[in-house]
Formats: C-alpha cells, structure tokens, sequence
C-alpha cells in the first residue's frame, strides 16, 4: 500500500514533531514542508542530515530523478520545479518572493478557495498554474518514494488548498492530517518572537475558518483524522498508535525515537536538526499571556478554539499584568 501523508495546521503547531514520528516509521519517510524545496535548492539551506541540501546525496537523486521525468535541470533552475506558491516566512529568497508575487498569489489564493467553496468558476489561465503546482508534487512523491524506497510519503506543507487538491486527484492513495495546537500558544508564540497581537490571531483563525468547512466538504471524514498537539505531547505513544491505525501502519516504538534514522527533512522548524528526541508539551502561554491577551484572545478567536476541542478555562497561575 503507498500513501501520501499530507500533514495540515497553521503555522507554529508542532508539524515539524508530527512529521518526524510519522517518518520514522521504517516504510515512511518525512520530507518536511516539501513546496519549499525550490528555496531550499535556491538557498542551498541545510537538510536535516546535516549537510547542505545541495550536497545531500538523497535530494540529489530525487533531483536527478525528477529531471528525467519532467525534463528540467532543477539544480540550475530550481525555480523550474513548480510545486506552488512559497510563502517562506523566516527564511526568504527575496529575489523570487517579491511584493508582486505575493500579491498574486493572494488573488490567487482567494479566487481557488472560493471556488472550492461555492463552485465560483476560476480563469482557465489559473486552474492551470495551479494544477502545474499539484501534478509537479505528486510527481515529487514519485521521485521521493523511487529513491527511498518508502511506501509512506509524510508531507507537512500545511497548506489546505494544496492538500484538499493533492487528496481529490488520489484520494484512495492521500490520508489528510489535521493538526492543531490551543491558539492561546500560537498568540504567546508570536508575541514572543515581536508579532503583532491582532495579526497573529487574525492569521490563526482564518487558517481554520476557511480550511475547516472546505475539508468537511470535500474530504471524506474516514480520510481524515484530526490530531491536537498537546495529545501528542503528553500521551505520544497513544496517539501515534492511533495515527497508525488511522494509516493502515503496524505501529513501532523505534517512531518515538525518531532519530534513530538519518531524517532528510529538508524545510520546518530547527527541530529538524536538534540531535534530541524528546518530546515535551509547552504550555508556557499559561503562565505568560497577560489578561487583556487572554480576553482579546476570547473575543476574536475563542469560538474557532473550541470547535478544535480547546475550552476557555481560566489557567492555573494569575494572569500577568496587561500591557
């Protein structure tokens, strides 16, 4: 059985965790948020091997392959290998991201999920560009899974445009992921890092009001399984057991020690090349959002919360003092 593994969630929300328990699983093989492969061949970032990507035998095959198949020279062009819109956020190529592409990506953007909310007929000139981006990532599955020999290909671009799109060309061969984390830790996580309180939040809450009503719409519910981060984080080992159950996988203990393979994830979060596998829950927004963030918190975004399965109750410690 080959499956591709599409891993869902807004930014910040443990995907990076998620990706390599589920990769270390002998027939499965995590390639982190695989859209951004261009800018990492572009950039020549460092894969989680530990070498520079463009140095990395593995992504050198599955180049290699790809450019037999698609008739591309990647490693000259890596922009010629479409897999969609790069919204790169920490780490930019500013020379291909520019305000331009940004803003036509949006139109863009806005114009597919409308569709796929009402039927909105779309510009033939886009449906194209789009299924350019799905047909070259499928074919990257391909490419990943003649070089690793994994039957199991587990993608955590996040994206749910992408992975609604990527689930109705294959939906017997995609099992969609649906992550999420409490949004009180995303608001503490861009507080802390000098994000914009308001857009933050803002960001948080569209993610899911536009991906949540798409996937029950276009997802079938026995294709889907929706995970929480703090489940994950305190009881791994059960909810990795009902993630396998979930993906026809015989579950093994070696995916909590996912480092015991050498991992090739090639974009996520540092975590990617810390050498620890220890999983531990962060919960510090608990202890540091002060009241206001709580009740701004609340009143824009609480009843998306609670429809991920995340109450209101008040924390244990006194809240901070307001900005």
């Amino acid at each position: 059985m080959l499956r591709n593994v599409y891993i869902l969630s807004a930014g910040r929300s443990g995907s990076t965790l998620l990706s390599l328990i589920l990769g270390g699983h002998p027939r499965a093989i995590s390639v982190g948020e695989l859209y951004q492969l261009p800018k990492n061949l572009a950039l020549n970032t460092t894969c989680a091997c530990g070498q520079p990507i463009r140095d990395c035998s593995f992504w050198n095959r599955v180049v290699a392959n790809l450019d037999r198949h698609l008739h591309l020279q990647i490693l000259k062009n890596p922009y010629s290998l479409d897999l969609g819109f790069i919204g790169a956020v920490n780490l930019v190529d500013r020379h291909h991201q520019t305000a331009a592409y940004r803003v036509a990506w949006q139109i863009r953007h806005e114009l597919i999920r409308l569709h796929l909310a009402t039927g909105l007929p779309l510009p033939d000139s886009i449906v194209r560009r789009f299924a350019v981006g799905i047909d070259n990532t499928l074919a990257t599955y391909g490419a990943i899974r003649n070089v690793s020999g994994a039957d199991y290909i587990i993608d955590s671009s996040k994206g749910y445009l992408r992975g609604i799109s990527i689930y109705q060309r294959d939906p017997s061969s995609t099992r969609l992921v649906l992550l999420a984390r409490d949004g009180r830790a995303r608001l503490y996580s861009g507080l802390k890092t000098g994000h914009n309180r308001r857009q933050t939040v803002r960001g948080w809450r569209t993610y899911y009001d536009h991906a949540l009503p798409l996937l029950e719409k276009h997802v079938a519910p026995s294709d889907i399984i929706h995970v929480r981060y703090e489940q994950l984080a305190r009881n791994p080992q059960a909810e990795t057991h009902r993630l396998c159950d979930f993906l026809g996988l015989p579950f093994d203990p070696l995916m909590l020690d996912f480092r015991h393979k050498t991992s090739h994830v090639a974009n996520g979060n540092d975590m990617r090349l810390v050498e620890s596998d220890s999983i531990s829950l962060d919960e510090r927004w608990r202890s540091s959002l002060s009241a206001d963030d709580l009740a701004f918190f609340e009143k824009h975004a609480g009843p998306v919360n609670r429809r991920l399965g995340y109450n209101s109750a008040s924390r244990s410690v006194s809240p901070a003092t307001a900005d």
